[in-house]
């Protein structure tokens, strides 16, 4: 099991994703469970076993759905084609690091530049 050292800010599990179009942003929506995230932070998303994309927070809101209070971490996109891949990677159930730098990681996982 990977450890967080202090270049990394922590651990996000997803529940549930989706796309605020209106915003141009791209929304995970869950809860902290290790550490803390914060704006500015990077979110590295898996791909698939070789390749993780490293991605900046650019806001952590909060939500209510179906009762629970969840928090969001806000990913604005530029080209809709990054969104078509991020709602393609059915994240839900998956443990994402977060990171306090882009050029780190906790996971070993490769980043695309």
């Amino acid at each position: 099991m990977a450890t967080l050292d202090k270049a990394v800010g922590g651990k996000f599990k997803v529940s549930a994703s989706f796309a605020l179009e209106a915003r141009r942003t791209f929304v995970l929506a869950g809860s902290v469970v290790e550490g803390e995230v914060r704006a500015g932070m990077f979110v590295r998303i898996p791909l698939n076993r070789e390749l993780t994309v490293v991605v900046p927070i650019d806001a952590v809101e909060s939500a209510r759905r179906a009762g629970v209070d969840e928090v969001c971490l806000c990913l604005n996109y530029a080209e809709p084609e990054d969104l078509e891949i991020w709602k393609g990677l059915n994240l839900g159930g998956t443990v994402l690091h977060v990171a306090k730098e882009a050029n780190r990681s906790a996971t070993g996982a490769k980043s695309s530049p």
